[in-house]
């Protein structure tokens, strides 16, 4: 069902391996009109711990997220290119590696993505949830320089060096012109000052890992009316049909949504809704 709606698709999903789409395909056979399915929540995570769990049969159990918007760290496609900001939220993020090259390969231009880490992060904060003094997963690279390391994970080696140079030279002074990270409340969240997210590449040997995207879940299923009717493609109820919560993609009006949890408000309130015109409904 992902490979049919969703153009960003991911392979590694974050929830329930029993989501399938049950719900949805039985208000399909039903004739239920759909909404909002090309849409989906998702995370960055590390590739190679989510392909492992993958064929476990289970879904990633490691963001990238927090470690991502480290002062010290970046994210580049194999082009050696910064593509967003790193310490922007989780939702809106995930869409940026989806970037479609319309010249050459006619591919994902930031799949697959890196993230690059130096000592100060290693030291002072974690690289794929492990702390200074803990063993790096045998899938995290490590490099004495840049050139090094861009080699060993297959990443354009003088585009990222000089990537790094532009970074370094604005990020010493706490800004970032290219993708204003550190600038929002939200980016700085936890952190007292903008150098918490933001700072320099500079500090040997370096780290880095291949990032993925998972998918939190998606955000469309049956259309239905403020009083939580299922609909039809032409607008009529289909009697005797209701849907609420992701299942009917209530709580993401459009391409994302407020934050974690801001489902299910929405959701209790259309379930509640459901249930006044089920005792009503003859």
């Amino acid at each position: 069902m992902k490979r049919h709606f969703l153009r960003g698709m991911s392979p590694f999903p974050l929830g329930s391996p029993g989501n399938t789409g049950d719900g949805v395909r039985m208000a399909m056979q039903a004739g239920a009109d759909l909404r909002n399915m090309n849409e989906a929540w998702g995370m960055t995570v590390y590739a190679a711990e989510a392909r492992a769990n993958q064929a476990r049969g289970i879904g990633p159990s490691l963001s990238a997220e927090v470690e991502k918007r480290a002062a010290g760290s970046i994210v580049v496609n194999r082009y050696g290119e910064r593509f967003a900001n790193e310490a922007g939220d989780y939702d809106s993020t995930w869409r940026t590696y989806f970037s479609w090259e319309n010249w050459g390969e006619l591919a994902q231009r930031n799949l697959p993505a890196f993230a690059l880490f130096d000592a100060r992060v290693r030291r002072d904060a974690t690289i794929a949830g492990r702390r200074a003094g803990e063993p790096l997963p045998d899938w995290v690279v490590e490099a004495p320089t840049l050139a090094a390391l861009a080699a060993k994970l297959g990443i354009d080696a003088p585009a990222l060096e000089a990537t790094v140079r532009a970074f370094n030279r604005h990020a010493r002074d706490g800004r970032d012109p290219r993708f204003h990270r550190g600038e929002s409340h939200y980016d700085r969240f936890g952190e007292d000052d903008v150098r918490g997210v933001l700072g320099p590449l500079a500090e040997p040997p370096f780290y880095g890992a291949e990032l993925a995207v998972g998918d939190i879940g998606t955000c469309g299923g049956p259309r239905v009316d403020p009083r939580a009717r299922v609909l039809d493609p032409f607008g009529r109820w289909i009697r005797g049909l209701y849907a609420s919560g992701n299942n009917a993609g209530i709580g993401s009006p459009g391409a994302s949504y407020g934050g974690g949890g801001g489902t299910i408000g929405p959701a209790l309130t259309f379930a509640y809704l459901a249930g006044r015109e089920l005792g009503s409904t003859p």
